[in-house]
């Protein structure tokens, strides 16, 4: 398979571009309800901080948006930048700065005044959708239909691509499978898997709305397609171009051996190894918008046990593990002692009953721990984060925790320091839990805001 550095290049690009809004101007926030919605006469003059679980923008922002819901959906006009995450993310409007989107499905169908940075499973930019500046693309399937523009570079890393629009510029990146049917105004240089097709289990579970085109194995130039600069490729093998006079500026392809039966796969690169983390900060991602978006304040509450117990949560962070573990080995030896003791005796029914609730609770406190060190770790270890530039009582929890991902994504990508920022991570948020569980949070700390008013949420 593909060693894609293009992906991580795509996504690494894309999350560069939240950076800048360090320092907040004058903004509005709005979650806590079921579905929200702005209204097409209503226009927002600051920037606004929406969460939900279906969101819907049919007014004007006049600001930055940033959005999180299962289901976001942009009709209207948003005149700043737009930072949106959810399972599924359409825009059918108008933006007027840069696109940040992440989400299981990601659709362009309006337009994009400035770049657009888009990573998720599936990625599309529609017939009608138009994208003014560069688009950087990451995920498992990207398509720009026939009929779509984008009137600069593309930068695309994916497990395939088709690309039938228009293409102002230039085409970098690299896929398993990439299929060229549209035009592009300079020079493409792609990396290609070896030519064999996806299995057919890859596109199983789609997000809602969207499906996915057939690209077969390789790198494949339709007869419709110009490309006015030069194609290089890098492959296994030969690329199909059905007229190589389409490609102005000639074609070179960069031949890879293919790896020998049984041979050792080779040691994973720092990028790819990079890629590695990012793809399990998309898991973070999404766990953590539902555990803020359910429970606001336990999440502010234990981010506090870090800023105010630090000490405290890293000796609880290691003491908490290993408490887990002894836990689960009793548990085992009252199962098997269990076991013994009703076997010895005759009573065969008690003897499954304690097999059945010993590998119950064992698989309980496994899955719990693992949810423990994966997700809830790293979420309030982003919260922490994005409430010291936060420093406002009343800034909302989804805030404070889009703005720390960002961070932390960025440093877990650094191949020297990756390990050492997990660690951390984990450390300090399972602590922070842990003490949490224990002693509550510390004193003082501020309700986090949840709608426009206060949060509802208690403890």
């Amino acid at each position: 398979m593909l060693q894609n550095r293009w992906l991580l290049v795509s996504v690494l690009a894309g999350l560069m571009g939240p950076m800048s809004f360090t320092t907040l101007r004058a903004a509005e926030f709005r979650s806590g309800e079921k579905k929200l919605t702005v209204a097409s006469e209503e226009v927002v003059e600051d920037d606004l901080y929406i969460a939900g679980q279906d969101v819907v923008i049919d007014g004007t922002i006049k600001g930055d948006l940033f959005v999180a819901g299962q289901s976001v959906t942009i009709n209207g006009t948003v005149e700043g930048n737009v930072f949106a995450a959810g399972q599924s993310v359409i825009v059918k409007g108008t933006v007027k700065g840069d696109l940040f989107a992440a989400g299981q499905g990601v659709s362009i169908e309006g337009r994009v005044e400035d770049d657009a940075r888009v990573a998720g499973q599936i990625l599309k930019v529609s017939k009608s959708g138009y994208v003014a500046g560069d688009l950087f693309g990451a995920g498992m399937s990207l398509e720009c239909e026939e009929g779509s523009t984008i009137t600069t570079d593309m930068v695309v890393g994916a497990m395939q691509a088709l690309l039938a629009g228009s293409l102002g510029r230039n085409l970098y990146g690299g896929a398993e499978n990439c299929q060229i049917d549209g035009e592009v105004g300079g020079n493409v240089r792609v990396e290609t898997g070896n030519g064999d097709a996806l299995p057919p289990q890859t596109f199983q579970q789609l997000p809602p709305g969207f499906s996915v085109p057939h690209v077969a194995g390789g790198l494949h130039v339709g007869k419709d397609a110009k490309i006015r600069g030069k194609l290089t490729y890098t492959s296994v093998r030969e690329a199909d171009i059905a007229d190589p006079a389409a490609v102005t500026g000639g074609v070179e392809h960069i031949a890879v051996a293919p790896r020998a039966a049984g041979a050792p796969p080779p040691k994973p690169t720092p990028l790819n190894e990079a890629l590695s983390r990012l793809k399990g900060m998309a898991a973070v991602a999404v766990f953590g918008l539902l555990t803020v978006l359910l429970i606001p304040r336990w999440t502010t509450e234990m981010a506090a046990n870090i800023r105010h117990r630090i000490g405290l949560s890293i000796v609880a962070g290691i003491v908490g593990f290993v408490g887990f573990i002894v836990v689960m080995l009793a548990l085992g030896a009252v199962t098997i002692v269990a076991m013994m003791l009703f076997g010895s005796i005759g009573l065969d029914d008690l003897t499954l009953a304690s097999l059945g609730l010993g590998l119950f609770g064992g698989v309980t406190l496994a899955g719990l721990l693992w949810f423990g060190l994966s997700f809830l770790a790293p979420t309030v270890v982003c919260v922490f984060i994005g409430r010291i530039i936060g420093r406002s009582p009343g800034f909302p929890t989804i805030a404070a925790f889009l703005i720390g991902l960002v961070l932390v994504a960025i440093l877990w990508a650094i191949p020297s320091a990756g390990w050492l920022i997990a660690t951390a991570m984990v450390t300090l948020g399972f602590g922070a839990f842990c003490v949490w569980l224990v002693a509550g949070p510390p004193p003082e700390v501020p309700v986090p805001a949840t709608s426009a008013a206060t949060a509802t949420a208690k403890r």
